[in-house]
């Protein structure tokens, strides 16, 4: 078999085709931006007040083809990238940013251990169903998302698991009972596991564009032995509004 007939079969093709459907969902993401801005713009000429998700609802929306003319592409065949970034949108912009509560949680040490003990070596996983069994007490079916990393962003190397995310929910009198399940989850301060210091920061999303969705992702790819391959969750209904905002997009 030739070298070349080995790239085309091999992990470079794969890669290759990532690459590019991350190019393509950049640029479509930039298209999308510039047009919501338009749109901003144009209601605030002339004196409208546009409400939450109406941007997207008004010409030159639907966008219904790429810029080299191609069919936007669906839902499931986005990347991952375009998909969180689309989510925080959706989760974000209702009642002006103040419905996406975002999060960076430590991972306790022992709660790692523990599992490793166990042979439980998908530690994504582990907190995904914390989370999901924590947040059932705060609010149903609360839309999360989280990316699981250990990188520091300072050095570049190895440092203690943690947790970016966020979670959209509207009974701002939970705060400190959400605050909690949270670290929980992350075995922060259930029995017999103390808290770390400086265990948990989180705070309502500021906006500021895809800089926080760029951030939580940053390190996703970054090879670790500690954690699977894969390391980001998004729960069902952090997926259905993410998509809903979507085929609002599009006009599906």
């Amino acid at each position: 078999m030739s070298s070349s007939r080995r790239r085309k079969s091999g992990l470079i093709a794969p890669t290759k085709r990532r690459n590019l459907r991350l190019q393509r969902d950049r640029k479509i993401l930039i298209e999308i931006r510039c047009y919501a801005k338009l749109n901003h713009s144009l209601a605030a000429m002339s004196g409208r007040n546009p409400k939450e998700l109406s941007v997207y609802t008004e010409l030159p929306f639907p966008i219904r083809e790429q810029h080299n003319g191609r069919p936007m592409p669906q839902w499931k065949d986005l990347t991952y990238w375009l998909k969180i970034h689309l989510i925080i949108m959706m989760l974000s912009e209702i009642a002006d940013y103040k419905t996406l509560y975002t999060f960076n949680i430590d991972i306790h040490p022992s709660l790692v251990s523990k599992m490793k003990s166990k042979g439980k070596d998908d530690i994504r996983s582990i907190i995904r169903d914390r989370v999901r069994k924590a947040l059932r007490i705060v609010e149903k079916d609360i839309p999360f998302f989280f990316v699981v990393e250990g990188t520091s962003r300072r050095t570049g190397l190895p440092t203690k698991l943690h947790v970016h995310g966020g979670v959209a929910f509207l009974d701002k009198s939970k705060m400190d009972v959400l605050r909690k399940a949270l670290a929980k989850a992350c075995g922060q301060g259930v029995r017999g596991m103390t808290t770390t210091p400086r265990h948990l920061v989180a705070t309502w999303f500021y906006g500021g564009g895809d800089r926080w969705g760029n951030y939580i992702l940053k390190f996703v790819d970054i090879a670790d032995a500690r954690l699977s391959d894969r390391r980001l969750t998004i729960s069902r209904h952090a997926n259905m509004a993410g998509q809903a905002l979507w085929e609002i997009i599009t006009g599906t």
